[in-house]
């Protein structure tokens, strides 16, 4: 089946990069250029960053979390608190803990290399837990690997916006749990409080006791900070230096706590699932190329020897493993239909005309297959970003994280994670194909898994060890 994202890019070669629709009476427009998206986007913000109303989050009641509110005060409010610690100095703030995570997984893939998915997991979980909350997650029942497994589980099962029959038809989220077809409702309701018989039951694919897990971890987290924070004892994290910040003032702002203790979960809400797809993809993709891990391999042998792993301050001695991390995220984007945008006014643009209330979806997979950018841009190819005559000197993608205010705060944090696992992984471990009964290595094929976000289908690999 053909993804949303695939036939709005063969559309556009038709049609154009500003392309509008009518779906059931209801008006979308497509946006398949850098240029269409920036123009609206961000130049126009202000008519172009509302959301849509997005019914599935709103039976979840993750309609609050920064990423779905609607455009206005309390959406700007909420984004100057990730803007305010999640700035590209800040976090450099937290570049020596996140070292020490990505440390602790190399061990622990070293010691048990056919876990690495697991290991890998439990180090973005770990990187969130510490850089929200300052909170070092203690094992696999710790409560920050169950949200993040629930993260994940949810992200696979939702499927893409305007995938979901409620997102097309918002009446459907009043008709009975019961209704055969409705698994999203049912799903739905096991995730938020029901008064009554407490929750109704999931279906199959899940137990009871993820029906509360996130509304517990907001909680119980944001509760321990404070805590911590009141006996002085608090790590610097997004969560402590705001509520320290807050605490200073006579009367802290009960509206401003609560946005604070929200914003805490939309790290995990957010975070889990990019990072992991990012990290999958490249994976993927150094399995498909083994001549581009050699040469990044070669680069960091070069620059660290082979009796160390590199830290933060090699990045900018390390080109092209920074091309091989930015040609992973365009080659396959880990959100190739950006979260759809709302027009709060009538507007033209390229005598498109574009009515209020609009929808609007950034086709980022079609932007990063823009062969006036990039020369064969299907191909996976790092060396394109180098300057000449190492490559072409061309541009990083623009729009992976988002365009205008509504792009993702944490891009910064973000970027430097997985960075900082693409060249522990490099550094420290050949990446190979598992091979079959006749001892021939197993290529994964090129197919992917599409919800919010989209990933290679599950393959294996061998992470074997490089450094004693």
């Amino acid at each position: 089946m053909q993804d949303h994202q695939d036939a709005f890019h063969e559309w556009a070669k038709i049609y154009g990069d500003v392309m509008p629709l009518k779906v059931l009476g209801k008006s979308l427009v497509v946006l398949s250029s850098e240029a269409a998206a920036i123009d609206l986007l961000e130049k126009r913000g202000a008519k172009y960053s509302d959301r849509p109303s997005i019914p599935m989050m709103e039976l979840l009641e993750w309609d609050k979390l920064l990423v779905f509110i609607p455009y206005g005060k309390e959406f700007q409010a909420s984004r100057r608190l990730f803007q305010d610690q999640l700035s590209k100095k800040q976090c450099t703030s937290y570049h020596d803990r996140i070292v020490g995570h990505a440390r602790t997984m190399a061990e622990k893939i070293k010691g048990e290399p056919s876990a690495y998915e697991k290991h890998i997991q439990y180090f973005v979980t770990s990187v969130i837990a510490d850089v929200t909350y300052g909170h070092q997650v203690s094992g696999a029942d710790d409560q920050h690997v169950h949200i993040s497994n629930f993260v994940i589980e949810f992200s696979d099962t939702i499927g893409t916006q305007g995938a979901n029959l409620l997102d097309i038809f918002p009446f459907l989220k009043h008709l009975p749990a019961w209704v055969p077809g409705a698994w999203f409702i049912r799903y739905a309701q096991g995730t938020i409080t029901i008064v009554g018989m407490s929750y109704v039951l999931l279906t199959s694919h899940f137990n009871s006791e993820t029906s509360t897990e996130y509304k517990k971890l907001e909680t119980a987290c944001f509760e321990e900070v404070r805590r911590e924070v009141a006996a002085d004892t608090a790590t610097p994290s997004f969560v402590s230096n705001h509520l320290k910040n807050m605490l200073e003032k006579d009367d802290p702002n009960i509206d401003d706590i609560l946005r604070l203790k929200r914003s805490g979960l939309h790290f995990y809400s957010a975070g889990i699932e990019t990072l992991l797809t990012v990290i999958s993809t490249f994976l993927f993709t150094m399995l498909r190329h083994p001549e581009v891990q050699k040469k990044a391999q070669e680069e960091i042998e070069s620059v660290l020897g082979k009796d160390r792993l590199p830290d933060f301050s090699d990045r900018a001695s390390l080109p092209y493993v920074e091309a091989v991390l930015q040609e992973t995220m365009r080659w396959h984007p880990p959100s190739p239909l950006a979260i759809p945008h709302k027009v709060t006014s009538d507007d033209s643009y390229r005598n498109v005309f574009i009515p209020k209330g609009s929808t609007v979806i950034a086709n980022v997979r079609s932007m990063t297959l823009d062969e006036k950018t990039w020369h064969n841009p299907r191909e996976f190819i790092p060396e394109r970003y180098l300057p000449s005559p190492l490559g072409q000197g061309e541009p990083f993608a623009k729009g992976i994280f988002g365009f205008g205010r509504r792009a993702c705060p944490g891009k910064y944090l973000a970027e430097g994670t997985v960075w900082i696992v693409v060249v522990t992984i490099l550094a420290g471990f050949d990446i190979r194909p598992v091979q079959d009964e006749f001892g021939e290595d197993v290529i994964p094929p090129l197919r992917f898994i599409t919800s919010i976000t989209s990933r290679p289908a599950p393959f294996e690999c061998r992470l074997v060890p490089r450094i004693s």
